[in-house]
């Protein structure tokens, strides 16, 4: 085994507690001795295993043989769960698979009071992965496997990336070191076993380098998007080419929990295209905004609300605003207590200004259509007596800072 593999495993020797995805086959079996090999003695109070016997195969009994073998010669704690797939209700298995697996991480980590899980990915299922993004033209955060990421809420560490399978199955065949060899591994009816089948170790390392060479440049692009977490003008946006436009919406869309992620900043993209004053639903709590000027990510303002009676002539600190009403007069107030709160459908002004309707209101002094149900309103008796001028609140003219429209619109 190789010395500097040992010396980034002895990382992970810092006193937390991980779990072992543990299949028997030769990349699992690997870095249980690897892990074994750091941790020495010690090994069965930090590290435990986790198996699915998934009866998958008439040759599962071996399998499972060798699992309870080295759980046996390691004196380690092992979680196991036996399931079966069901054709009928699973279509591809690969998928339920994993995630049946990696619910099963979770349970035990949190159970257990774990860490996380070490998977034995090694460098040629990274670059395989890489292969199958370019194909794709998969726009990821980074290119091949991380050394760490959390999957479907569980911390995974792959220490076994500086290593190739063949490496690995070479050391293990010389030191007569048993381990379950899936035929499932040489099906060519599936991308990966295809891409493995043809890959040679000159191959592996060129596109080792490859990988290295394309993340460096991701890190770069991805450290000027956080210049802009939330959005962007589309002076910059025009600026970037096409993939680094798709690149760009991929990390903007980062919060957006859904199943159609792709689909989702694909219509965001041809949505940008047209840079006017718009909206774009992207699921029930994220909408994508664009003005003239640029555009942003944000929870629907029309979900948003507040309401404060307010009865002393004092200074007051809220989540969307801080106000001054020492002189209530520079509100065209006349008395208190006035309720502060976001403008609704259908508000009409109680004063004698030409324009009754808040909203035609609004919109004539120029507030971006997405922070008009935002926009604060004030009202005595029930009426609304006044709905400060969006110039006034942009230029602080009066004593009241719109924390949240400066957070959407200034």
């Amino acid at each position: 085994m190789k010395e500097s593999l040992l010396k980034h495993i002895e990382q992970y020797k810092d006193g937390k507690h991980y779990l072992l995805a543990f299949s028997g086959g030769g990349d699992s079996v690997y870095l249980l001795l690897c892990l074994h090999e750091v941790f020495k003695d010690s090994l069965p109070e930090f590290v435990q295993l986790a198996y699915v016997n998934y009866h998958d195969s008439p040759f599962v009994d071996n399998e499972e043989d060798i699992i309870h073998y080295y759980a046996s010669l390691f004196h380690l704690k092992l979680h196991q769960v036996d399931t079966e797939f069901v054709k009928e209700v699973h279509k591809n298995f690969e998928d339920w698979a994993r995630v049946f697996r990696y619910q099963l991480f979770q349970d035990v980590c949190k159970k257990e009071g774990l860490e996380g899980v070490f998977c034995a990915h090694h460098l040629s299922d990274s670059v395989e992965t890489y292969l199958i993004q370019k194909e794709r033209n998969i726009l990821p955060l980074h290119y091949g496997l991380s050394q760490e990421s959390i999957v479907k809420g569980v911390k995974v560490f792959r220490p076994l990336l500086s290593v190739t399978k063949r490496e690995m199955a070479s050391y293990l065949n010389e030191n007569h070191i048993l381990y379950y060899d899936d035929p499932t591994n040489h099906d060519d009816h599936t991308k990966r076993n295809q891409i493995r089948k043809v890959l040679t170790e000159e191959d592996i390392h060129r596109y080792e380098k490859e990988i290295e060479i394309e993340n460096d440049k991701l890190k770069t692009l991805y450290h000027k998007f956080e210049q802009y977490p939330n959005g962007m003008d589309f002076s910059t946006y025009d600026n970037l080419n096409e993939n680094e436009k798709l690149r760009y919406i991929f990390f903007l869309l980062a919060p957006v929990k859904s199943t159609r992620k792709e689909g989702i900043c694909k219509d965001a993209y041809e949505f940008l295209k047209k840079q006017d004053s718009n909206s774009l639903s992207l699921n029930q709590k994220y909408t994508l905004y664009k003005d003239r000027l640029g555009f942003f990510l944000s929870i629907d303002t029309r979900s948003i609300h507040y309401c404060y009676t307010l009865d002393k002539a004092q200074y007051y600190s809220f989540p969307e605003f801080d106000i001054d009403l020492s002189d209530i007069s520079l509100f065209n107030l006349k008395k208190l207590p006035v309720t502060i709160r976001n403008y609704q459908e259908g508000d009409t002004l109680s004063t004698d200004l030409p324009t009754k309707d808040v909203k035609k209101h609004l919109q004539k002094q120029g507030v971006p259509f997405y922070g008009i149900p935002i926009y604060p309103v004030f009202l005595t008796d029930d009426k609304i007596q006044c709905v400060p001028f969006y110039k006034d609140i942009k230029e602080e003219k009066v004593p009241m800072k719109m924390k949240i429209l400066r957070r959407f619109c200034l």
